[in-house]
Protein backbone atom coordinates (compact mmCIF):
# COMPACT_ATOMS: atom_id res chain seq x y z
CA UNK A 1 0.00 0.00 0.00
CA UNK A 2 1.60 3.20 -1.04
CA UNK A 3 1.77 6.34 1.02
CA UNK A 4 -0.29 8.06 -1.63
CA UNK A 5 -3.00 5.44 -1.29
CA UNK A 6 -2.96 5.68 2.49
CA UNK A 7 -3.20 9.42 2.27
CA UNK A 8 -6.28 9.14 0.13
CA UNK A 9 -7.89 6.78 2.65
CA UNK A 10 -7.06 9.09 5.56
CA UNK A 11 -8.43 12.09 3.65
CA UNK A 12 -11.56 10.14 2.85
CA UNK A 13 -12.08 9.23 6.51
CA UNK A 14 -11.57 12.85 7.56
CA UNK A 15 -14.07 14.03 4.92
CA UNK A 16 -16.64 11.52 6.17
CA UNK A 17 -16.17 12.73 9.75
CA UNK A 18 -16.48 16.31 8.49
CA UNK A 19 -19.75 15.48 6.76
CA UNK A 20 -21.07 13.62 9.83
CA UNK A 21 -20.40 16.63 12.02
CA UNK A 22 -21.06 19.61 9.79
CA UNK A 23 -23.77 18.43 7.38
CA UNK A 24 -26.40 18.38 10.17
CA UNK A 25 -25.16 21.79 11.25
CA UNK A 26 -25.50 23.18 7.72
CA UNK A 27 -28.91 21.54 7.38
CA UNK A 28 -29.98 22.98 10.72
CA UNK A 29 -28.76 26.45 9.76
CA UNK A 30 -30.62 26.15 6.44
CA UNK A 31 -33.84 25.30 8.26
CA UNK A 32 -33.39 28.22 10.66
CA UNK A 33 -32.67 30.65 7.81
CA UNK A 34 -35.68 29.39 5.84
CA UNK A 35 -37.93 29.72 8.90
CA UNK A 36 -36.63 33.20 9.63
CA UNK A 37 -37.08 34.24 5.99
CA UNK A 38 -40.62 32.88 5.92
CA UNK A 39 -41.39 34.55 9.25
CA UNK A 40 -40.07 37.89 7.99
CA UNK A 41 -42.02 37.52 4.74
CA UNK A 42 -45.21 36.79 6.68
CA UNK A 43 -44.52 39.76 8.94
CA UNK A 44 -44.02 41.97 5.89
CA UNK A 45 -47.28 40.75 4.39
CA UNK A 46 -49.15 41.46 7.60
CA UNK A 47 -47.58 44.92 7.74
CA UNK A 48 -48.69 45.70 4.19
CA UNK A 49 -52.12 44.20 4.81
CA UNK A 50 -52.72 46.31 7.91
CA UNK A 51 -51.55 49.44 6.14
CA UNK A 52 -53.81 48.85 3.13
CA UNK A 53 -56.82 47.97 5.30
CA UNK A 54 -56.45 51.18 7.26
CA UNK A 55 -56.02 53.19 4.07
CA UNK A 56 -59.16 51.74 2.49
CA UNK A 57 -61.20 52.47 5.62
CA UNK A 58 -60.02 56.09 5.64
CA UNK A 59 -60.88 56.53 1.96
CA UNK A 60 -64.27 54.90 2.50
CA UNK A 61 -65.00 57.25 5.38
CA UNK A 62 -64.35 60.19 3.05
CA UNK A 63 -67.04 58.86 0.71
CA UNK A 64 -69.45 58.36 3.61
CA UNK A 65 -68.84 61.90 4.84
CA UNK A 66 -69.44 63.33 1.37
CA UNK A 67 -72.84 61.66 1.08
CA UNK A 68 -73.80 62.44 4.67
CA UNK A 69 -73.15 66.13 4.07
CA UNK A 70 -75.10 66.07 0.80
CA UNK A 71 -78.04 64.45 2.59
CA UNK A 72 -77.94 67.18 5.24
CA UNK A 73 -77.84 69.89 2.56
CA UNK A 74 -80.84 68.36 0.81
CA UNK A 75 -82.82 68.37 4.05
CA UNK A 76 -81.86 71.98 4.79
CA UNK A 77 -82.96 73.21 1.36
CA UNK A 78 -86.24 71.31 1.55
CA UNK A 79 -87.28 72.91 4.83
CA UNK A 80 -86.36 76.60 4.51
CA UNK A 81 -89.06 79.18 5.19
CA UNK A 82 -88.57 80.68 1.72
CA UNK A 83 -89.26 77.31 0.13
CA UNK A 84 -92.40 76.86 2.22
CA UNK A 85 -93.62 80.33 1.23
CA UNK A 86 -92.97 79.61 -2.42
CA UNK A 87 -94.86 76.32 -2.31
CA UNK A 88 -97.75 77.95 -0.49
CA UNK A 89 -98.23 80.82 -2.92
CA UNK A 90 -96.71 79.68 -6.23
CA UNK A 91 -100.13 79.09 -7.86
CA UNK A 92 -101.53 82.42 -6.76
CA UNK A 93 -101.09 86.00 -7.89
CA UNK A 94 -99.57 86.98 -4.57
CA UNK A 95 -96.18 88.68 -5.19
CA UNK A 96 -94.72 86.81 -2.22
CA UNK A 97 -94.38 83.70 -4.38
CA UNK A 98 -92.10 85.41 -6.88
CA UNK A 99 -90.10 87.02 -4.09
CA UNK A 100 -89.70 83.66 -2.37
CA UNK A 101 -88.61 82.07 -5.65
CA UNK A 102 -85.80 84.59 -6.01
CA UNK A 103 -84.78 84.07 -2.39
CA UNK A 104 -84.68 80.30 -2.94
CA UNK A 105 -82.50 80.67 -6.02
CA UNK A 106 -80.13 82.90 -4.07
CA UNK A 107 -80.06 80.37 -1.25
CA UNK A 108 -79.16 77.62 -3.72
CA UNK A 109 -76.48 79.92 -5.06
CA UNK A 110 -75.04 80.61 -1.62
CA UNK A 111 -74.96 76.98 -0.51
CA UNK A 112 -73.49 75.77 -3.78
CA UNK A 113 -70.71 78.34 -3.68
CA UNK A 114 -69.97 77.43 -0.09
CA UNK A 115 -69.85 73.67 -0.61
CA UNK A 116 -68.20 73.51 -4.04
CA UNK A 117 -69.77 70.07 -4.37
CA UNK A 118 -72.76 70.56 -6.69
CA UNK A 119 -73.19 70.96 -10.43
CA UNK A 120 -76.92 71.72 -10.24
CA UNK A 121 -79.55 72.44 -7.57
CA UNK A 122 -83.09 72.42 -8.91
CA UNK A 123 -86.77 72.02 -8.13
CA UNK A 124 -89.05 70.37 -10.70
CA UNK A 125 -92.83 70.05 -10.53
CA UNK A 126 -94.76 66.76 -10.74
CA UNK A 127 -94.83 67.04 -14.53
CA UNK A 128 -91.05 67.17 -14.69
CA UNK A 129 -90.81 70.86 -15.55
CA UNK A 130 -87.95 72.74 -13.92
CA UNK A 131 -89.24 75.62 -11.80
CA UNK A 132 -85.97 76.75 -10.20
CA UNK A 133 -82.47 75.80 -11.31
CA UNK A 134 -79.01 77.01 -10.39
CA UNK A 135 -76.01 75.78 -12.39
CA UNK A 136 -72.50 75.70 -10.95
CA UNK A 137 -69.19 75.46 -12.73
CA UNK A 138 -65.64 75.79 -11.49
CA UNK A 139 -65.65 79.54 -11.96
CA UNK A 140 -69.29 80.60 -12.25
CA UNK A 141 -72.71 80.03 -10.68
CA UNK A 142 -75.81 81.01 -12.63
CA UNK A 143 -79.52 81.23 -11.83
CA UNK A 144 -81.01 79.78 -15.02
CA UNK A 145 -83.55 82.11 -16.69
CA UNK A 146 -87.11 80.82 -16.88
CA UNK A 147 -86.95 80.59 -20.69
CA UNK A 148 -84.07 78.10 -20.44
CA UNK A 149 -85.65 75.76 -17.92
CA UNK A 150 -86.20 72.22 -19.24
CA UNK A 151 -88.56 69.31 -18.73
CA UNK A 152 -87.07 66.23 -17.05
CA UNK A 153 -90.09 63.91 -17.16
CA UNK A 154 -88.41 61.42 -19.51
CA UNK A 155 -85.44 60.69 -17.26
CA UNK A 156 -85.39 57.43 -15.28
CA UNK A 157 -84.41 59.18 -12.06
CA UNK A 158 -87.44 61.48 -12.25
CA UNK A 159 -89.80 58.54 -12.67
CA UNK A 160 -88.20 56.60 -9.82
CA UNK A 161 -88.01 59.55 -7.43
CA UNK A 162 -91.60 60.59 -8.07
CA UNK A 163 -92.71 57.34 -6.38
CA UNK A 164 -91.07 58.28 -3.08
CA UNK A 165 -92.94 59.08 0.10
CA UNK A 166 -92.33 62.09 2.32
CA UNK A 167 -88.84 62.10 3.82
CA UNK A 168 -87.46 59.46 1.46
CA UNK A 169 -84.40 60.12 -0.70
CA UNK A 170 -83.49 58.65 -4.06
CA UNK A 171 -79.80 58.23 -4.88
CA UNK A 172 -78.71 57.57 -8.44
CA UNK A 173 -75.62 55.54 -9.34
CA UNK A 174 -72.42 57.45 -10.02
CA UNK A 175 -72.80 58.01 -13.75
CA UNK A 176 -71.95 60.46 -16.51
CA UNK A 177 -74.36 63.36 -16.81
CA UNK A 178 -76.67 63.41 -19.81
CA UNK A 179 -78.73 66.33 -21.12
CA UNK A 180 -81.42 65.95 -23.78
CA UNK A 181 -80.21 62.45 -24.57
CA UNK A 182 -76.58 63.46 -25.11
CA UNK A 183 -73.62 62.89 -22.84
CA UNK A 184 -72.17 66.16 -21.59
CA UNK A 185 -68.59 66.79 -22.71
CA UNK A 186 -66.14 66.96 -21.18
CA UNK A 187 -67.60 64.08 -19.22
CA UNK A 188 -69.19 65.00 -15.90
CA UNK A 189 -69.53 62.23 -13.27
CA UNK A 190 -72.71 62.89 -11.28
CA UNK A 191 -74.73 61.49 -8.40
CA UNK A 192 -78.29 62.74 -7.98
CA UNK A 193 -79.90 63.01 -4.57
CA UNK A 194 -83.63 63.64 -4.86
CA UNK A 195 -86.42 64.05 -2.33
CA UNK A 196 -90.14 64.67 -2.95
CA UNK A 197 -91.74 67.91 -1.77
CA UNK A 198 -95.27 68.09 -0.32
CA UNK A 199 -97.54 70.95 0.70
CA UNK A 200 -99.13 71.33 4.13
CA UNK A 201 -102.05 69.13 3.07
CA UNK A 202 -99.84 66.26 1.93
CA UNK A 203 -100.10 66.87 -1.81
CA UNK A 204 -96.96 66.07 -3.78
CA UNK A 205 -95.73 69.19 -5.55
CA UNK A 206 -92.47 68.11 -7.12
CA UNK A 207 -88.89 67.04 -6.51
CA UNK A 208 -85.87 68.80 -5.02
CA UNK A 209 -82.71 67.65 -6.80
CA UNK A 210 -79.01 67.93 -5.98
CA UNK A 211 -76.58 67.00 -8.75
CA UNK A 212 -73.55 66.07 -6.67
CA UNK A 213 -70.13 66.20 -8.29
CA UNK A 214 -69.09 62.58 -8.68
CA UNK A 215 -65.62 63.72 -9.66
CA UNK A 216 -65.15 65.00 -6.10
CA UNK A 217 -65.65 61.47 -4.77
CA UNK A 218 -63.37 59.95 -7.38
CA UNK A 219 -60.63 62.54 -6.88
CA UNK A 220 -60.48 61.71 -3.17
CA UNK A 221 -58.76 58.50 -4.27
CA UNK A 222 -55.62 60.15 -5.62
CA UNK A 223 -52.37 58.83 -4.06
CA UNK A 224 -51.51 62.06 -2.24
CA UNK A 225 -54.77 61.75 -0.29
CA UNK A 226 -53.95 58.23 0.84
CA UNK A 227 -51.31 56.34 2.76
CA UNK A 228 -51.87 53.29 0.54
CA UNK A 229 -48.87 51.93 -1.36
CA UNK A 230 -51.04 50.11 -3.88
CA UNK A 231 -53.36 51.45 -6.56
CA UNK A 232 -56.63 52.94 -5.31
CA UNK A 233 -59.50 52.03 -7.61
CA UNK A 234 -63.25 52.58 -7.67
CA UNK A 235 -65.69 50.22 -9.38
CA UNK A 236 -69.47 49.95 -9.45
CA UNK A 237 -71.45 46.87 -8.47
CA UNK A 238 -71.10 45.40 -11.96
CA UNK A 239 -67.34 45.79 -11.89
CA UNK A 240 -67.09 48.70 -14.30
CA UNK A 241 -64.29 51.15 -13.65
CA UNK A 242 -65.20 54.51 -12.14
CA UNK A 243 -61.57 55.12 -11.32
CA UNK A 244 -59.19 52.66 -12.91
CA UNK A 245 -55.51 52.42 -13.66
CA UNK A 246 -56.12 54.21 -16.98
CA UNK A 247 -58.72 56.87 -17.78
CA UNK A 248 -59.55 55.21 -21.10
CA UNK A 249 -60.84 52.14 -19.22
CA UNK A 250 -63.42 54.08 -17.20
CA UNK A 251 -67.21 54.39 -17.65
CA UNK A 252 -67.58 51.28 -19.81
CA UNK A 253 -71.24 50.95 -18.81
CA UNK A 254 -71.99 54.27 -20.52
CA UNK A 255 -69.41 54.45 -23.31
CA UNK A 256 -70.14 51.62 -25.79
CA UNK A 257 -66.60 51.22 -27.12
CA UNK A 258 -65.38 50.58 -23.55
CA UNK A 259 -68.06 48.06 -22.62
CA UNK A 260 -65.55 45.20 -22.21
CA UNK A 261 -63.25 47.11 -19.87
CA UNK A 262 -64.08 45.76 -16.45
CA UNK A 263 -62.37 44.75 -13.24
CA UNK A 264 -63.24 41.12 -14.01
CA UNK A 265 -61.38 41.28 -17.32
CA UNK A 266 -58.25 42.74 -15.73
CA UNK A 267 -58.32 40.67 -12.53
CA UNK A 268 -60.30 37.47 -13.25
CA UNK A 269 -59.12 35.67 -10.11
CA UNK A 270 -59.89 38.56 -7.76
CA UNK A 271 -63.33 39.53 -9.09
CA UNK A 272 -65.35 36.54 -7.70
CA UNK A 273 -64.11 37.36 -4.18
CA UNK A 274 -65.02 41.04 -4.43
CA UNK A 275 -68.31 40.34 -6.20
CA UNK A 276 -69.49 37.96 -3.48
CA UNK A 277 -68.33 39.75 -0.32
CA UNK A 278 -68.90 43.19 1.20
CA UNK A 279 -65.34 43.64 2.42
CA UNK A 280 -62.13 41.72 2.79
CA UNK A 281 -58.49 41.23 1.97
CA UNK A 282 -56.87 38.42 0.01
CA UNK A 283 -53.88 37.43 -2.11
CA UNK A 284 -53.98 36.10 -5.64
CA UNK A 285 -51.15 35.74 -8.18
CA UNK A 286 -52.37 39.15 -9.38
CA UNK A 287 -51.48 40.81 -6.08
CA UNK A 288 -52.93 41.79 -2.70
CA UNK A 289 -56.49 43.14 -2.78
CA UNK A 290 -58.19 45.09 0.00
CA UNK A 291 -61.76 46.27 -0.51
CA UNK A 292 -64.84 47.78 1.12
CA UNK A 293 -68.36 48.07 -0.25
CA UNK A 294 -70.14 51.39 0.21
CA UNK A 295 -73.87 51.96 -0.26
CA UNK A 296 -74.78 55.65 -0.64
CA UNK A 297 -78.45 54.64 -0.48
CA UNK A 298 -77.96 53.46 3.11
CA UNK A 299 -76.14 56.64 4.08
CA UNK A 300 -78.90 58.96 2.90
CA UNK A 301 -81.62 56.91 4.59
CA UNK A 302 -80.52 58.67 7.75
CA UNK A 303 -79.85 55.55 9.76
CA UNK A 304 -77.35 55.56 12.60
CA UNK A 305 -74.47 54.73 10.29
CA UNK A 306 -71.11 56.17 11.22
CA UNK A 307 -68.51 53.69 10.02
CA UNK A 308 -67.69 51.46 7.10
CA UNK A 309 -68.36 48.39 9.24
CA UNK A 310 -71.91 49.56 9.90
CA UNK A 311 -72.49 49.77 6.16
CA UNK A 312 -70.88 46.42 5.40
CA UNK A 313 -72.79 44.57 8.12
CA UNK A 314 -76.18 46.01 7.26
CA UNK A 315 -78.60 43.58 5.62
CA UNK A 316 -79.96 46.48 3.56
CA UNK A 317 -76.71 46.61 1.66
CA UNK A 318 -77.53 43.45 -0.29
CA UNK A 319 -80.69 44.88 -1.81
CA UNK A 320 -79.51 48.36 -2.71
CA UNK A 321 -79.14 49.05 -6.40
CA UNK A 322 -75.94 50.99 -5.83
CA UNK A 323 -72.99 49.46 -3.99
CA UNK A 324 -69.62 50.79 -5.04
CA UNK A 325 -66.49 48.77 -4.26
CA UNK A 326 -63.28 50.52 -3.29
CA UNK A 327 -60.64 48.08 -4.49
CA UNK A 328 -56.99 48.59 -3.58
CA UNK A 329 -54.44 46.45 -5.43
CA UNK A 330 -50.90 46.07 -4.13
CA UNK A 331 -48.27 44.04 -5.99
CA UNK A 332 -46.08 41.81 -3.81
CA UNK A 333 -42.90 43.73 -4.57
CA UNK A 334 -44.09 46.90 -2.81
CA UNK A 335 -43.42 45.56 0.68
CA UNK A 336 -40.04 47.29 0.84
CA UNK A 337 -41.69 50.59 -0.06
CA UNK A 338 -43.64 50.54 3.18
CA UNK A 339 -40.60 49.53 5.23
CA UNK A 340 -38.61 52.41 3.73
CA UNK A 341 -41.34 54.83 4.85
CA UNK A 342 -40.84 53.95 8.51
Amino acid sequence: MSIFTLGKIRNSLMFRKFLMIFLPVFWGLGVVIAVLYRSEAESDRRLVGLNESQSIKIQSELVINDFSLARADLNILATTNEFKDFLEYKNTNIPLAEIAKKLIANEYLSLGNQRQSFDVISFVDINGQEVIRVDFSQYLAVIVPEADLKNKASYYWFKDALKLKSGEIFVSPIELDVEQGRMITPIKPTVRLITPIFDSEGNKLGLLILNYRGRKIIDNLVPENSMAIGNLMLINEEGYWLRGRAREDEWGFMIPERSDRTFARDFPQAWPQIDSHKSGQFFTPEGLFTFETISPQLIVKGKNISTVNDLSNSSDNAINSLADNLANRDANDVINTLKNQE
